[in-house]
């Protein structure tokens, strides 16, 4: 039998099914990743019509049944501005679509909700670069997606350090092949490994240890976000290797 529940989600996507209505997949606090059908939502004047668009971010009341059926939609945060501003807009988009393809229905998705939303607020603000909040959401997701990347010991020696007084920097090097930084002892050995500033590395160790509120709060140099943008591509590359639609229209 059937129930009423209400849920704090973000919609993710929506697409038309029939006539009138509408399949939205929402991100919720409380069930992970669902797919909901909101009858009706493509009637002139219907209540669901705005809240099934992307990054809608509210309550849902959801009739449970064989199906999820969107019975009504409180929607606190429609992230008007984003739709002002085409890079924007696809970044979002970019943001959404990412989410959906690394979260599976049923699982505990709360950390990558969590992740998402603060993201998309960053994004809005526009406090730190929107190239800077892409890296740091793209390597974030990959480390909760269960992808982290290596940082603080070399990936293939397990070296945290030189073994010697020399203070000069040690994890100099990154390869994605072995899933991070290597020391340019090993870097010597390995096929695909580029320099990076040791400042990059601290960057990406910030990224990973800190909790998604802390995520925007820091700007870097031109070079550093050149490397840092340079790691997180190669790195999807090598491990994921999946086509998102809405990166295409990015200038990135």
């Amino acid at each position: 039998m059937g129930q009423l529940i209400k849920l704090t989600g973000i919609v993710l996507s929506a697409s038309n099914v029939g006539e009138y209505d509408k399949r939205v997949v929402i991100l919720t606090k409380e069930r992970g990743k669902i797919t909901a059908f909101a009858r009706g939502a493509r009637k002139m004047g219907s209540p669901f019509l705005a809240a099934c668009q992307s990054f809608a971010y509210g309550f849902f009341t959801i009739f449970s049944g064989k199906n999820y059926n969107i019975n009504a939609v409180e929607i606190e945060q429609y992230f008007p501005e984003l739709k002002e501003d085409m890079n924007k807009l696809y970044r979002a988009l970019y943001f959404c679509e990412m989410a959906d393809y690394y979260t599976v229905e049923g699982n505990d998705e709360l950390a990558i909700m969590q992740l998402l939303y603060v993201t998309l607020v960053a994004l809005q603000k526009g406090v730190v670069g929107d190239e800077l909040i892409q890296v740091v959401y793209e390597i974030k997701m990959l480390a909760y997606f269960g992808l982290m990347m290596e940082t603080s010991r070399c990936a293939v020696c397990s070296r945290d350090r030189v073994e010697t007084a020399d203070a000069a920097p040690f994890l100099t090097h990154f390869c994605s092949a072995r899933g991070g930084v290597v020391c340019k002892s090993c870097a010597k050995q390995l096929p695909n490994t580029y320099t990076i500033l040791e400042s990059t590395l601290y960057t990406l160790q910030y990224i990973l240890s800190q909790p998604v509120t802390k995520l925007y709060h820091f700007k870097v140099t031109s070079e550093v976000l050149k490397e840092l943008k340079r790691v997180s591509k190669d790195y999807q590359k090598t491990h994921v290797n999946h086509a998102f639609k809405a990166l295409s229209f990015l200038e990135f």
